[in-house]
């Protein structure tokens, strides 16, 4: 049976199956994240599970996201004690900045995967024979969770409950830790204020903020006074807010109290503290001490009824009303002066909303708000305050677009909604109401709830200092029952009845004697029956010192077997101890003359078993002789000596002892003092063996047989290091006999390199699961076919090589050599690779980087950055000749400012693209880079860090790493929304520089567009939302024609991503939606310019003759209309059946991918522009190729000849493919597939060997194979090496284009196989008399020897 403190499944087979979790925490707030935390760190376990039913981490924090939301507790003292957080940008961090604190704790701890989201915990019931919780779960539809219950019960009447829940599970648990805190459910419309259903604007509770509300030239009514409303509120009126009007209806003022810095002091703590918090030792800790001192003795001057307190309550009321009068505007003196005691309820830490209140558009008023109309709402008669005015205000409509609501949350509503369930079916909520009110024991457990702990439970509110404290206080608490319980050793722990009464009985008597029952208000701490379910009348220090010493006895424990037995024997020792002392003790009385030797004893007895748990002594070392004659002082003697003093009855002073200058071996490792004798005193007092180290200071030590023992073994070792090293050199020189000499040790003038070459890393240990590829991936495209013999039943094999989006590991062919231009001859390997790039050349790999990249995604200014090139290598010739730095000395010698890193990049990313994908030069000059991008993630970013991020995914791009380019364009477009550069109104704030709009939206734009492109590359979803982007942003000028084209391509794109087209092999064709979208593509490409329209190379418009950059742009924008047709047409192809219902839109697509092969091919032929950029174009290849293949594999007698020579005008362009690309090494696993087999049936030729000029003479011996004649004569091929069998990669791209002609022929034939005689020549035969070949009329199968045969040689394919 499985152990209780692992999860499991149980009842696996049968229908009533569930999971079983050790612990099961509800909720991912601060409570939870910190039980989480402390199970890992305290009891090292794993065996948790964290349901949370928001969409994120943090709790409160996560879903209050109102403007100016923060935390009125310093910030030293707000982070968890095991993981501080010491670089706090401000004295009272905000809510985003505490929610990623939670998250980065819960990333350090690594408890994110055990935290599931959208899974509300319904219900949880006691299961008494199995000593287990049975825990309720619904799983809720994404972003339901974030409602409060009222509002998911108010949509699941409004649209069903399939519109909220998902489904719901049963699972088990041995513990629950509840952290539901207390802020989470906010208080509804007041019911008493008619009127609301008639209101045209919006209606929004602080707790629950629509972040796209817009309070622009808006007239905006505020209920409430407390925390919250006090933060909305000078956030609002701040001038940028643009709100027309804030009226603030408020019931009671509250006590505000002074700001701990003032504005000034405040910007000097953000601006040193972070830095001295960081790296100064010992200073966090020293703050965050004083600011517990001080929360600890404010208790004492606030919230008791003490001599002290009433003493010092007045003089800081005091304090707190002068501070108001100076800040606030004298009009509002009288309704700001409250009426009751400091601390009744919960005062503002907050100086803003009093420096608001002067704002002109600004009102704060006492009157009630009696009615809502749809524009506006009623305020008055009278006022709330001060009570007692005899106020004649009369009743006024002022006008009203928004309304906030700051009432609060439903703080006494304890655990709600959860319902909990415990022993004899008792309800924990009825089992409240009967007591009077929520309760708890120390907050944290109830009777008959066994083995269920709350966190920040009833009464553990602290109205004084961190509530986090409080938090880990009951943490640990809970840890101490926890841990036996997962030791196996106790089933349940249940606090006994009269403890709980007794432990609440005394909280309540105490808080009577607290302002909270004596300041004379109403507050959210108390029930409207008078009960405090709330606060903590005690210090924290208290609550510390209750938690860290359980009281036992206050708890019924039930124990294992095992437990048990481990019990019995721990009273067993207790007693035997306890009786031995009170023995011995009564010996000593009566033998007073025993008491030095049994304190001896017990020192000795106290130093084995110290000596138990370290290891033992050296075996290896002798001691120094000494003879019997040399042993003055032996035990025996000094007993001898002593009992002589004693009976003489004198007492002399005892002699210093001599100082002994060698120590036994566990005398030095204990460091304490040895007589230097054998044995030494305390060795023969402890029966250790006494050994002595030699000694290393005598002369005679180097003569000793340890020395030369020792020199002998050094020697050895030495000799085994030198031929180890020999050997590797002698491997590391011999290379293969069928290799060609290596030629990329020298530069491209046949020179010495300037740097080392890379030394072959291993490649890393990857995961073997299958990758998900979209829709709209080259993966995907040949997973088609492989997925439409599965709905046939045919099943791949399970030896095929899995799915990686990865890049390959190094094959045994490399891209083409690089292109280097002007390199410095010689510069010492330490140096910056930038040193062996003169200035000439670095000016041109700019220019090269603008005319190939730069001018489709302007992320920077190319002149910027030439001009930076020419600024550092200024500075470098100056260093050069004043010998500041030389490029033949040790020392990197490099900068790392963003400017230059970005230079770098620039260079890296022309030098691979120069490089077919591969330079050494590159890969070095981002590897120096590389670790400062990387901190970059952990910094501010700006806009240095978004081109960074930007350049770096072009890099990996084209070093043919889609997937990486894919991760990287998706931090760059994710700091892009942080930045708000999606948002016209965010731009204007953060950029008030006009001049800085053009940049930054040339690299949003080109951001957005890269997004798009890697995204549909790889199939995974986009970052970027075309909703989430202002309509309003400025796109970019005239002179980007190219980005302005993609920005509505990528529109339609995306439409055509979320229809859905092609997922998952779907074969329910839409054909008005593909009408519809196929006509968007057509009139985009319409409204493409002149000057970017592609026209074939025969006819060029007015005999133009365009540059090579925009012959690029053209066939780019061209090449992506189809693409885009293909992924809308795709569908047809997936089936034979879809085929035959829809030729039309079947031969669309055909002819659509033949045409991108063919404009492909033609400009291959005409330029250069396909060789140097094949990474780009390779994409648009296979998914035309993809086409051919599924309209062969369902149609063959439909479009196999039509589609036969644009398939062979790829293979010339297969010749280039990288042996290390992602699209590659799904081809060649293919063709791997066919050549398995191909050995027994003859089909296919030998995989190595001459270059054959004829593609079709391939097929065509295959063929021959086929019609039963022996192929080895025929074939082209030839052995070559004696390899006969193909790797995991293709040796080059001939290999690869004749694999797959092979591949293709045989998928082509499948249908074509006619029924004949044998010919004349002998074939029994499959060719007719036209040179056809024939159907036998049982297909390929009826070759291979039926279905069954057909089914293996299938699976075996693919």
């Amino acid at each position: 049976m499985p152990s209780v403190a692992n999860i499991h499944k149980r009842h696996v087979y049968g229908k009533d199956a569930y999971t079983y979790y050790p612990v099961l925490i509800v909720g991912a707030g601060e409570s939870g994240v910190a039980m989480g935390c402390r199970l890992k760190e305290a009891l090292g376990t794993d065996q948790f599970r964290i349901f949370e039913r928001q969409s994120g981490i943090g709790g409160t924090w996560w879903i209050n996201r109102y403007p100016g939301v923060a935390c009125d507790i310093p910030a030293l003292f707000y982070s968890f004690s095991f993981a501080p957080k010491k670089n706090w940008s401000t004295l009272h961090p905000s809510g985003p900045e505490i929610t990623q604190y939670l998250s980065d704790v819960c990333e350090e701890y690594q408890i994110v995967d055990k935290i599931q989201f959208h899974t509300d915990v319904r219900e949880l019931r006691w299961i008494e024979e199995d000593e287990e919780w049975e825990v309720l779960l619904s799983h809720l539809v994404p972003g339901a969770g974030d409602l409060s219950s009222y509002e998911r019960e108010q949509l699941a009447i409004k649209d069903g409950p399939h519109s909220v829940y998902i489904k719901t599970e049963i699972v088990r648990a041995k513990v629950v830790v509840s952290g539901v805190g207390g802020l989470v459910e906010p208080k509804t419309w007041p019911q008493d204020i008619p009127g609301i259903e008639d209101f045209q604007g919006e209606v929004v509770h602080t707790a629950r903020w629509d972040s796209n509300i817009d309070l622009q030239n808006k007239d905006v009514i505020m209920l409430g006074s407390g925390c919250s409303a006090a933060q909305v509120i000078p956030e609002l009126a701040k001038p940028e807010a643009n709100v027309r009007s804030i009226t603030q209806l408020m019931r009671t003022p509250p006590w505000v109290q002074p700001d701990l810095l003032s504005p000034k002091l405040l910007v000097q703590w953000e601006k040193w503290m972070p830095t001295l918090l960081t790296h100064v030792p010992g200073l966090s800790r020293f703050l965050r001490y004083n600011l517990f001192l001080m929360c600890e003795h404010n208790f004492f001057a606030m919230f008791t009824d003490t001599a002290y307190a009433r003493m010092k309550r007045p003089k800081i009321e005091q304090r707190f009303l002068d501070h108001m009068r100076e800040m606030a505007p004298k009009e509002y003196h009288d309704i700001l002066t409250p009426n009751y005691s400091l601390g009744c309820k919960r005062r503002i830490i907050d100086g803003t909303w009093y420096r608001s209140l002067n704002a002109p558009n600004v009102k704060l008023t006492t009157q009630p708000l009696t009615r809502v109309h749809a524009k506006s709402v009623t305020i008055g008669p009278g006022s709330y305050y001060p009570p007692g005015n005899e106020s004649n205000d009369e009743a006024r409509e002022i006008p009203a677009d928004v309304i906030l609501l700051g009432n609060g949350f439903e703080t006494n509503q304890w655990l709600h909604p959860l319902k909990v369930i415990g022993k004899d079916k008792k309800d924990m909520g009825d089992l409240w109401a009967v007591r009077g009110g929520a309760q708890a024991y120390q907050g944290i457990a109830m009777d008959h709830f066994p083995n269920f702990f709350m966190i920040f439970g009833p009464n553990t509110v602290t109205g004084h200092t961190s509530v986090i404290f409080a938090t880990e206080n009951a943490v640990n608490y809970s840890l101490k029952f926890i841990k036996p319980i997962l030791d196996g050793q106790v089933s349940s722990y249940e606090v006994k009845e009269e403890a709980e009464l007794a432990w609440t009985k005394q909280l309540q008597d105490q808080l009577q004697k607290t302002v909270f029952r004596q300041g004379v208000c109403s507050s959210w701490y108390i029930t409207a029956g008078g009960w405090n379910s709330t606060t903590y009348p005690y210090t924290q220090l208290h609550y510390w010192y209750r938690c860290m010493f359980p009281i036992w006895s206050d708890w019924t424990v039930k124990w294992t077997r095992k437990g048990a037995l481990l019990q019995g024997l721990r009273k067993t020792v207790r007693l035997s101890v306890t009786f031995g002392v009170i023995a011995g003790l009564t010996w000593l009385q009566k033998n007073p003359h025993h008491r030095s030797q049994v304190v001896l004893a017990l020192l000795a007895g106290r130093d084995w078993f110290l000596s138990l748990a370290r290891e033992s002594p050296q075996l290896e070392s002798t001691s120094p002789r000494s003879g019997p004659g040399d042993q003055p002082g032996t035990p025996a003697a000094d007993t001898a000596k002593r009992k002589a003093e004693q009976n003489n009855g004198t007492h002399t002073r005892a002699k210093r002892n001599r100082y002994i200058s060698i120590a036994c071996n566990e005398c030095k490792r204990r460091k304490i003092k040895c007589n230097g004798q054998v044995p030494c005193q305390r060795c023969g007092h402890l029966n250790l063996e006494c050994r002595y180290a030699p000694n290393c200071c005598n002369n005679n030590f180097k003569e000793s047989e340890e020395f030369r023992s020792m020199t002998s073994q050094i020697t050895t070792l030495q000799e085994q290091v030198n031929s180890l090293f020999t050997n590797l050199n002698e491997l590391r020189n011999q290379k293969p006999a069928f290799e060609s000499p290596p030629f990329d040790h020298l530069s491209r003038d046949g020179s010495q390199s300037v740097f080392t070459p890379l030394p072959a890393s291993l490649p890393k240990v990857r995961s073997r699961h299958p990758r998900f590829h979209g829709p709209t991936s080259s993966a995907f495209n040949f997973d088609v076919a492989k997925t439409s013999l599965q709905n046939m039943g045919i099943n791949p094999a399970e030896d095929s090589i899995p799915d990686d989006l990865t890049t390959a590991h190094a094959t045994p062919a490399g891209s083409p050599a690089p292109h280097f231009g002007s390199l410095v001859p010689t510069i010492h390997p330490t140096k910056d690779p930038i040193w062996a790039i003169r200035r000439e050349e670095a000016v041109r790999l700019c220019k090269v980087y603008e005319e190939e990249i730069g001018i489709m995604y302007p992320v920077v200014d190319i002149s910027t950055v030439t001009a930076q090139a020419n600024l550092l290598y200024t500075f470098m010739e100056a260093a050069t000749r004043t010998g500041f730095a030389q490029r033949g000395l040790p020392g990197a010698d490099s900068l790392h400012d963003d400017n230059t890193i970005i230079l770098k990049l620039i260079l890296a990313t022309t030098l691979v693209v120069e490089g077919g994908g591969q330079s050494e030069l590159g890969q070095r000059l981002y590897l120096t880079v590389k670790p400062i991008i990387e901190s970059k993630l952990w910094e501010p970013h700006d806009i240095k860090t978004i081109q960074l991020f930007a350049i770096v995914a072009t890099y990996h791009f084209h070093t043919d790493d889609d997937a990486m380019a894919y991760r990287l364009i998706g931090l760059a477009a994710r700091m892009c929304l942080e930045m708000g550069l999606h948002r016209r109104d965010a731009l204007m704030r953060s950029f008030p520089n006009e001049g800085q709009w053009n940049e930054i939206a040339r690299l949003f734009w080109s951001v957005y567009s890269l997004d798009r492109r890697w995204s549909l590359g790889t199939g995974l979803p986009f970052v970027i939302q075309d909703e989430d982007i202002d309509p309003n942003l400025p796109e970019p000028d005239s002179s980007l024609l190219y980005l302005r084209c993609m920005i509505s391509y990528n529109r339609i794109s995306s439409k055509i991503w979320y229809s859905g087209l092609g997922s998952e092999g779907t074969t329910d064709i839409r054909r008005d939606e593909i009408g519809y979208l196929d006509y968007q593509v057509l009139q985009w490409y319409k409204q493409v310019p002149d000057e970017l329209k592609f026209y074939p190379v025969e006819s060029p418009k007015n005999g133009e003759t365009a540059s090579r950059g925009m012959r690029r742009l053209r066939v780019l924008l061209y090449l992506r209309m189809n693409q885009l047709r293909i992924l809308i047409y795709r569908p047809v192809l997936h089936s034979a059946a879809s085929i035959m219902e829809d030729r039309g839109h079947a031969q669309t697509v055909v002819d659509v991918a033949k045409d991108t092969v063919r404009v492909l091919a033609r400009l291959n032929q005409m330029s250069d522009i396909y060789r140097t950029q094949q990474i780009t174009f390779n994409y648009f290849l296979v998914a035309a190729l993809a086409v051919l293949f599924l309209a062969v594999c369902h149609a063959p007698n439909d479009f196999n000849r039509q589609v036969r020579d644009e398939f062979y005008m790829a293979l010339d362009l297969i010749n280039g493919f990288s042996t290390k690309s992602f699209v590659s090494k799904r081809l060649w696993k293919t063709i791997k597939g066919l050549r398995k087999i191909g050995e027994k049936l003859g089909v296919l030729v030998r995989p190595f060997g001459s270059d054959g000029n004829d593609p079709h003479s391939t097929a065509a011996v295959a063929m021959a194979g086929l019609a039963g004649h022996s192929i080895e004569d025929l074939s082209m091929y030839g052995q070559m090496n004696g390899v006969n069998e193909l790797g995991n990669s293709p040796l080059n791209g001939l290999q690869m284009s004749h694999e797959l002609t092979n591949l293709f022929e045989a998928v082509g034939s499948f249908g074509s196989f006619m029924p004949a005689t044998s010919g004349a020549d002998g074939i029994n035969s499959f060719v007719s008399t036209d040179g056809e070949i024939q159907n036998t009329g049982e297909g390929l199968s009826g070759i291979l020897g039926g279905e069954e045969e057909f089914s293996r040689v299938l699976r075996d394919l693919f």
